[in-house]
C-alpha cells in the first residue's frame, strides 16, 4: 500500500518549478498543454498560447520571424524556479542584441547609446493585440512598439503634421531638419523669403486649455497676401497688388514684368530703365516724386555753364541720348557750324586731342578767342626760320590741312631756283637736321648758296679765284661735263693744227692732290712745245 502525496508523485515526475510566468500551468494534469507524451516541448504548443508571436512571426515581422526554425526552448527555458528569467540573452546581457535582427534597426548616436526599457516600456506600447491580452503589468515585454518617432516622442507641433517625423528631422540631432524642403509647402520660399529666418513667420503660441506651455504655428498660416506679413508702407496709395510692382528678391527691386514705369509721366528709355528706384525715389518708406523737367534736375552738368550761351541753353539732350552718355551725337557735321569747321586730316583727329581735360577736371569745348591759328594747338618744327612767313600767310603759306608733310612750296621763288640734275635731289639732301641751343630741326634757312658748299671740288682748287670755285664757268646743273668749257677762248693755250686731235689726256695727266682728291692736271701746265715734245736733236 502506498501512503505517498500527489505532491510527492509530482515532484517526482517534473523536472522542477515552472518560471513565474508559467506557474498558472503547474500539475501533472497540465504538462501535455506544452509537452508530447514522452517527448520533448513543441514548438507549435508554444505559438497555442503566445499567438501574438504567432502572428509577427506569420506577418515576417520581428526578431521571432528571423528564428522561426528554431525551438523555443533553445532561447526560453523553464522550470528553473519561478525567479528564472525564461529570455536567455547574448552574453547574459540584453545590451549585446543585436536589435537590428528585429526589423527596426537603431539609427544615430542616441538610439544606440539609450537603455531598452527607456524605449519597451508599458507608457509606449501601441499595438492592440499586446494590450488587450495583458495580464498585469506590460513592463517585461518587448513586443508592441510602434516603429513612428511619436509612439516614444512627444508631438513637439501638435498634430499639425500628417507625415511622419523623419520626413523632416534625423535620428543624430532632432533639432537638424536637413530633410525638410520648404518648396514643398504651399508657400514656396523664392527671393528674400530663402534666407528669412523660420521663427519670423512660424511664431510661438500658447497651448490652448494649458495655464502654461507653448508650440511653434507652421499651419495653417496666412499668407494670400503680402500685407499678411508686411506693413503697406505706401499707405494705400495703390490699389493693386504688392507683386505687381514689387519682386521677392528684393523690396526696392521693381518688377519690372508687372509694372509700367511708361504709364507714368516720365516713361523709362534706355539707361534709365536698369536705374535702381531709389536713385530717383530715395530709399525711405515715403515715395519721392523727383523733379524731371530737365536732366540737370538729377544730373550734375559736367560741362560746368560752357554751353550754356548756345540757342537751347545747353540742353543735354542736344548732344546725348538716353541710351547712352557716350559717345555725344555732336559729330562732324554738326561741328562744321561751329567757328573752326573740321576740315582734311583734322576730320579723323579724336575729339579729346583737342578737348582735354583742364585742371579744374573739366574737359574745355569752348574756347575764349575770336579766332584760331595752327600755333594755337600745334608747336612749329621750325624754330625761327619762317617767323616772318608765319606772320604774313601762317602755316598755310606751306601747308594744307590734309597732311602736315603735305608741302606746297615753289622753290623757283626762293634765292635758289631748282634747275637741272638739282630738281632730282631729295629735299633732306640739302635741308639736314641739326641741333643747336633751342632748336632741334631741319635747317631751311639760310642756306650757303655757292658750288663748293653743297659739292666737293674734284679739280682740287685748280681753278679757284680768291677762295671760291666758279663751276658755273664751265658745267650747268643740266650736266657735269664741262659743256660751257672753249678751250680757245677759255685756256690760255688755243687748241689749233694737229692739236685738235689730240686726245685732252695726253696733256692732262692724273695727278693726285690730295688723300681724298685724285684729278687730272689742267693748271698750271708748261706750255712750250719742249715740255711736251722736247728738245730736237742735232740743234
Amino acid at each position: 500500500m502506498c501512503f505517498c502525496t500527489v505532491h510527492t508523485i509530482e515532484a517526482q515526475l517534473s523536472p522542477g518549478e515552472l518560471a513565474r510566468v508559467h506557474a498558472h500551468l503547474e500539475g501533472l494534469s497540465n504538462c501535455t498543454q506544452c509537452h508530447q507524451l514522452g517527448q520533448h516541448i513543441d514548438g507549435a504548443k508554444c505559438m497555442d498560447c503566445h499567438t501574438e508571436i504567432r502572428v509577427r512571426i506569420n506577418a515576417d515581422k520581428g526578431f521571432h520571424a528571423t528564428v522561426r526554425d528554431t525551438n523555443c526552448v533553445s532561447c526560453h527555458s523553464d522550470h528553473n524556479g519561478q525567479k528564472f528569467s525564461m529570455i536567455r540573452w547574448p552574453d547574459e546581457d540584453m545590451t549585446h542584441f543585436d536589435h537590428n535582427r528585429t526589423g527596426y534597426v537603431l539609427r544615430g548616436k542616441k538610439h544606440q547609446e539609450a537603455e531598452c526599457r527607456d524605449c519597451h516600456q508599458e507608457k509606449n506600447i501601441r499595438a492592440s493585440d499586446i494590450l488587450t491580452d495583458r495580464k498585469g503589468s506590460l513592463d517585461h515585454t518587448f513586443l508592441g512598439l510602434d516603429q513612428a518617432c511619436s509612439s516614444c516622442h512627444v508631438d513637439k507641433h501638435k498634430g499639425q503634421f500628417d507625415q511622419s517625423c523623419d520626413a523632416c528631422h534625423v535620428v543624430d540631432d532632432w533639432k537638424v531638419i536637413d530633410k525638410f524642403s520648404h518648396d514643398q509647402a504651399r508657400f514656396a520660399l523664392v527671393g528674400k523669403h530663402d534666407s528669412t529666418a523660420c521663427e519670423k513667420c512660424h511664431l510661438e503660441e500658447p497651448l490652448v486649455g494649458e495655464p502654461t506651455g507653448s508650440f511653434t504655428r507652421f499651419r495653417p498660416l496666412v499668407f494670400d497676401g503680402c500685407v499678411a506679413c508686411h506693413e503697406d508702407v505706401h499707405f494705400g496709395k495703390f490699389a493693386q497688388t504688392c507683386e505687381q510692382c514689387h519682386s521677392p528678391n528684393g523690396w526696392y527691386e521693381t518688377n519690372l514684368k508687372t509694372f509700367n514705369h511708361n504709364q507714368t509721366k516720365y516713361p523709362l528709355v534706355g539707361k534709365h530703365d536698369s536705374v535702381k528706384c531709389e536713385l530717383c525715389h530715395g530709399n525711405t518708406e515715403k515715395l519721392v516724386r523727383p523733379a524731371f523737367a530737365q536732366c540737370v534736375d538729377c544730373h550734375q552738368d559736367t560741362h560746368q555753364g560752357q554751353l550754356r550761351h548756345r540757342v537751347d541753353k545747353g540742353r543735354c539732350e542736344s548732344c546725348h541720348i538716353e541710351q547712352g552718355f557716350m559717345p555725344a551725337r555732336f559729330g562732324l557735321e554738326r561741328h562744321q557750324d561751329t567757328r573752326f569747321r573740321l576740315e582734311g586730316a583734322h576730320q579723323a583727329v579724336p575729339c579729346m586731342m583737342c578737348h582735354q581735360t583742364m585742371a579744374s577736371g573739366v574737359v574745355q569745348f569752348v574756347w575764349p578767342q575770336e579766332t584760331f591759328t595752327c600755333r594755337d594747338c600745334h608747336q612749329t618744327p621750325h624754330g625761327d626760320q619762317f617767323v616772318a612767313r608765319i606772320a604774313k600767310g601762317g602755316c598755310e603759306a606751306c601747308h594744307n590741312g590734309s597732311t602736315w608733310h603735305a608741302v606746297d612750296v615753289n622753290h623757283n621763288e626762293t634765292r635758289f631756283p631748282l634747275r637741272g640734275k638739282h630738281q632730282k635731289v631729295f629735299c633732306e639732301k640739302c635741308h639736314k637736321g641739326i641741333e643747336t641751343d633751342g632748336f632741334t630741326g631741319t635747317r631751311y634757312v639760310p642756306l650757303p648758296l655757292d658750288c663748293q658748299d653743297c659739292h666737293v671740288d674734284q679739280h682740287g682748287s685748280q681753278f679757284d679765284r680768291a677762295d671760291i670755285t666758279a663751276c658755273v664757268r664751265c658745267h650747268t646743273t643740266g650736266d657735269w661735263k664741262p659743256t660751257l668749257f672753249d678751250h680757245n677762248k677759255d685756256a690760255l693755250f688755243a687748241i689749233t693744227g694737229a692739236h685738235e686731235d689730240v686726245a685732252c689726256e695726253k696733256c692732262h695727266q692724273v695727278e693726285a692732290f690730295d688723300l681724298n682728291i685724285i684729278d687730272r692736271r689742267y693748271k698750271p701746265l708748261d706750255r712750250t712745245c719742249a715740255a711736251c715734245h722736247g728738245e730736237m736733236k742735232g740743234r
